[in-house]
């Protein structure tokens, strides 16, 4: 019966493979992810640590669970075939491989791996969306205790958000300075160095308690100091290039020095005896050697690896229109030129144009090319922000740079937007945003692929989540068998990369009704303007 189950594990192995890549090309690009190698081969080593008392808690595994159970996984990895979701499938095939140690070893053996598939999961702790709240909170938090550590050292500075101002100079706590890419690591560091020492639970959550306080306070030390030190000293920098990339790399080593220093201290001082001592497990039973087992028959076996079969199959046809996972910047697209925008369009008058080049993680995008309007006493800049390889929603941006706000999402319902029914021409969004220093400013904008098509932003969790969902599963099905062509199968396809168009303007006194509808349809002329130039339509 050995050879069902390496049957098994081929087809289900097979079924998760494409989507379990692009997962892990997802986890590389988002470079606070790209230690996931190291935490593979990390969990590896722990398997082999643990490969006795995996053995020595064998119970008999009961044939009903392993049926529902292999159900399920086959069920939710077809879905996450179908629509694309690679970290669904990434849970998944954990689910999966914990399957074949409960199949072999029952609950007794599943409950002695549980701290294998805890590694597995530190790889993805947390949705996207969750992720970038956290590191705009990140960003924000260090920002506010390295001004407080300035005004400690008698600098003079004016904070904004994540941006930290000197009399000529600003600063942008980028990312990496939030300490979100040194969090995640410390987090599975420090974990498997507990899970391979056995520690108690209490101690796990000590640890990761610390680890969090060391991050923050760390990283705020870092970004205190690359101000103080362009303040100081006139003829050295550590704000950015060879400098600054070894003064973060100092940083997170100091991090991990004093999480590990601190764990030795609550091991000597404070929880002395919570470490579970590893004496006395059993030894390696013979019956090691023997392969993984299946409590089930023939039949079903031939069933289920049919299944898998079926979602590998599926997941190969559907991998050209699954995310192209790449980083949040894309390619260049073709250079907008002043006159993009007439000198005269309904009353407003062009009075300027530049052209602004940034980092590749400035929250702003790597490039913009701004145009200055005025009509009578009110100004608006208009700018083209990219290149952006998803919908890069300006929320993020302005809530990080300290703005308050308010989102007005004008598109097509998704009830409607599933059957076919939009009007493309009327959609965008619109930002209310304030300040408790009493500033305010509208923003409206839309975001739109190289060929001019406007991108509706991902949907959000409302009364259409259920609807569209529905129709995406119903669609992707119908596409995965032949019955529904690749450029009908999502209403959010686009071909990226993308820009965002938006109007900012700040208004002296509250602004009325009429003058916000009058914004809005300058908004339009503006977009379908653009969207008529060589940048959207070359040749």
């Amino acid at each position: 019966m050995n050879y069902l189950v390496w049957i098994l594990l081929a087809s289900g192995v097979a079924a998760h493979a494409t989507m379990v890549w692009l997962h892990f090309t997802r986890m590389w690009n988002a470079e606070h992810f790209q230690f996931f190698p190291v935490a593979l081969v990390a969990t590896a080593v722990l398997a082999f640590s643990r490969r006795t008392d995996i053995v020595a808690a064998a119970t008999p595994p009961s044939k009903l669970v392993v049926w529902i159970w292999t159900g399920l996984i086959g069920l939710t990895a077809l879905l996450a075939a179908l629509l694309g979701f690679a970290l669904t499938s990434w849970l998944s095939f954990i689910a999966f491989m914990a399957l074949l140690v409960y199949a072999t070893y029952g609950w007794g053996g599943l409950k002695a791996s549980l701290p294998i598939w805890l590694m597995l999961l530190m790889i993805k702790p947390v949705p996207t969306y969750l992720e970038r709240e956290l590191t705009i909170d990140m960003q924000k938090g260090a920002s506010s205790l390295a001004g407080n550590l300035l005004n400690m050292m008698g600098i003079v500075h004016f904070q904004q958000g994540v941006v930290l101002k000197l009399v000529n100079k600003a600063f942008l706590a980028e990312e990496a300075c939030s300490g979100i890419r040194s969090l995640f690591s410390s987090l599975a560091a420090i974990t498997f160095l507990g899970f391979m020492n056995r520690y108690h639970w209490f101690r796990h959550a000590i640890n990761i308690l610390q680890t969090c306080v060391w991050v923050i306070v760390l990283n705020a030390f870092r970004i205190a100091a690359v101000v103080y030190v362009e303040d100081q000293f006139k003829d050295f920098s550590i704000a950015s290039g060879f400098a600054h990339d070894m003064f973060g790399y100092l940083i997170f080593f100091a991090i991990f020095g004093l999480v590990l220093s601190t764990d030795r201290l609550f091991a000597a001082v404070v929880v002395p005896a919570i470490h579970d001592s590893p004496e006395n497990v059993p030894g390696m039973p013979e019956h090691w050697t023997e392969t993984f087992n299946w409590p089930g028959g023939f039949i079903d076996s031939v069933v289920f690896s049919s299944i898998f079969l079926l979602v590998f199959a599926i997941s190969i046809r559907m991998l050209t229109r699954v995310p192209d996972y790449r980083p949040l910047f894309g390619e260049a697209l073709p250079v907008a030129e002043q006159d993009f925008i007439p000198l005269e369009l309904d009353g407003w008058q062009r009075t300027d144009f530049d052209y602004q080049r940034r980092t590749e993680h400035d929250l702003q995008g790597a490039e913009s090319y701004i145009w200055t309007l005025k009509k009578g006493d009110k100004i608006v800049t208009v700018s083209l922000d990219g290149s952006f390889t998803e919908f890069h929603d300006l929320v993020w941006c302005y809530s990080a740079l300290g703005w308050n706000y308010k989102q007005e999402r004008l598109y097509t319902p998704v009830s409607d937007r599933v059957k076919g029914i939009q009007n493309p021409d009327g959609e965008y969004s619109h930002l209310s945003l304030d300040k408790n220093t009493g500033e305010t400013q509208h923003v409206i904008f839309s975001a739109v692929d190289r060929k001019g098509v406007l991108v509706v932003p991902p949907p959000v969790i409302d009364q259409d989540l259920a609807g569209f969902m529905t129709e995406m599963i119903r669609d992707a099905t119908r596409y995965a068998f032949g019955l529904k062509s690749q450029d009908d199968l999502r209403t959010s396809n686009f071909d990226g990369p993308l820009s965002n168009i938006q109007l900012v303007y700040t208004p002296r006194d509250p602004i009325d009704e009429e003058e916000l509808a009058e914004l809005k349809k300058l908004f339009l002329t503006l977009r379908s303007q653009l969207l008529r130039t060589s940048r959207f339509a070359p040749g």
